[in-house]
């Protein structure tokens, strides 16, 4: 009975539109969040960022480019560089060939310390000893991508996804002082922060010292270490000495910078969302009150206590934002489905799991707002 009368003057209208706009709002919010924890992993890994990472070369004069032992030291010995370390270039001849697709092309090799690489497991899987025929090779995930939406649409080949990769094996021929030998490559993993084909610097060295023709110069090509947030200020130095920087990184950079304003602004209209839902709320429920004020007197003359009224309108408010809080978790599984499904068939995995960090914004949020509606409407039914 207590319910009927409070409930007589309510506008369903009016409470369907600020419940929608909640979850509106609260789906934004969560959403913008877990966007960003998602996009931090995509750019930078599941580690905790304190270096950043540039790679340089000279410009070519004279058919030839390398780095002089007193450039390296120059270098080493700027401001907020932590590491140098050098690309070792293979020094002989690479042919590639797969049955399994029908192509034989020329390759490359670099190598560089695993400290620089960006793979997880390159302790245990990026390992090589002499004697091996198998060569565990990292590759570029943009030269993947050329291949996906470039090279293979244009030569009618099949699409390749990056653990379909990991499965089979490429037969490799190097050649060199009159050596030729049979070896198979095996992709072991994928490097975002650096363009180009890598296998350990063990192997690299023993190759170029049995097949290698001719040795080069000096370091072609380097990559340094740098201090998180000092990335513009290096690149500025480094091209006043006349080198040239892979922008590959720093564009990276930007991207983030970008995509942060971005998950900004969307977590931004979803809190303005959410807080204009919850004005809609107290205004509709100081309008319920106002226009049962006559039913509540009785109520209160009658023996009712203004907490048994506040109990009731309480209730309500709970269950719709309880109703709120699942649709808009369950709608962000839904979403986070879709977008892991399209992500994976471009060649990135996420988990299917959402942030821990979400379920609690939405359960914090959620008693934030009921709580204050919950004092609201007992200082009215009081008032």
């Amino acid at each position: 009975m207590l319910k009927k009368l409070l409930w007589k003057d309510k506008n369903n209208w009016q409470i369907a539109g600020a419940t929608l706009g909640a979850f509106i709002g609260l789906f934004l919010l969560l959403l913008s969040q877990q966007f960003y924890f998602d996009f931090q992993y995509l750019l930078l890994g599941n580690k905790q960022v304190t270096s950043e990472y540039i790679t340089l070369n000279k410009p070519v004069i004279a058919y030839q480019s390398h780095f002089t032992e007193p450039e390296l030291s120059d270098l080493r010995a700027m401001e907020h560089v932590q590491d140098l370390e050098v690309f070792r270039s293979s020094e002989f001849r690479i042919n590639a060939s797969s049955p399994t697709f029908g192509f034989f092309t020329d390759l490359f090799f670099e190598a560089i310390d695993t400290a620089f690489i960006d793979f997880t497991d390159v302790n245990d899987q990026f390992i090589w000893q002499e004697g091996q025929l198998e060569i565990p090779i990292i590759v570029s995930r943009d030269y993947l991508a050329l291949y996906n939406f470039g090279f293979a649409p244009s030569q009618g080949l099949p699409q390749l996804n990056p653990e379909f990769l990991e499965n089979f094996t490429l037969d490799l021929t190097l050649n060199g002082k009159g050596l030729k030998r049979k070896f198979k490559g095996n992709i072991v993993g994928y490097t975002d922060r650096i363009h180009s084909i890598l296998v350990p610097v063990n192997f690299m060295n023993w190759a170029n010292q049995t097949f290698g023709e001719q040795t080069q110069p000096g370091a072609l090509r380097l990559m340094l270490a740098v201090e998180s947030g000092h990335e513009t200020q290096i690149r500025q130095e480094i091209r006043e000495k006349g080198f040239e920087v892979n922008s590959g990184h720093l564009v990276g950079e930007r991207i983030r910078t970008l995509l942060s304003g971005a998950i900004s602004i969307i977590a931004l209209i979803g809190l303005i969302i959410v807080i204009l839902s919850v004005l809609v709320f107290v205004i509709n429920f100081q309008l319920l009150i106002s226009r049962a004020d006559d039913r509540i007197q009785l109520l209160l003359e009658l023996g009712y206590r203004p907490k048994d009224i506040t109990r009731v309108l309480f209730r309500y408010l709970l269950k719709i934002f309880a109703l709120v809080l699942i649709l808009t978790l369950v709608s962000l599984f839904i979403f986070r489905w879709g977008f892991q499904f399209w992500y994976s068939q471009h060649g990135f995995q996420l988990g299917m799991q959402l942030h821990w960090s979400v379920y609690l914004t939405g359960v914090v949020f959620s008693f934030f707002v009921i709580v204050l509606n919950y004092r609201m409407i007992g200082k009215m039914v009081r008032g």
